[in-house]
């Protein structure tokens, strides 16, 4: 077992565990748009951006490919994360409104 904590919340992870299905067991909302359970995850869409601490710095990942470990601290919510998720929905809707409709 991984000892994990997210958002503050002390939580025991499973060998193998992505932060996405901790998070999702947790009750921790994070949104998704290329996620599906039956198949692998490879963080295409980056909405599920989170911060993870590394040593004294925290970075974002993709939750759903970012497996947890001993120790991790996560944070699903903070300014950067939101920032990060905002951008994205933005350039996708940017890219969208250019697609020809048929």
């Amino acid at each position: 077992m991984a000892h994990v904590t997210i958002n503050g919340k002390d939580i025991e992870a499973r060998p193998n565990q992505t932060i996405l299905e901790v998070a999702r067991e947790e009750g921790f909302f994070i949104p998704t748009l290329c996620h599906h359970e039956a198949l692998e995850p490879f963080g295409a869409c980056r909405l599920c951006v989170v911060e993870v601490q590394t040593s004294t710095t925290w970075r974002l990942v993709t939750s759903c490919t970012y497996p947890c470990s001993d120790g991790l601290v996560v944070q699903t919510d903070s300014e950067g994360v939101l920032r990060s998720r905002r951008m994205t929905v933005e350039l996708m809707m940017a890219s969208a409104s250019q697609v020809p409709l048929i």
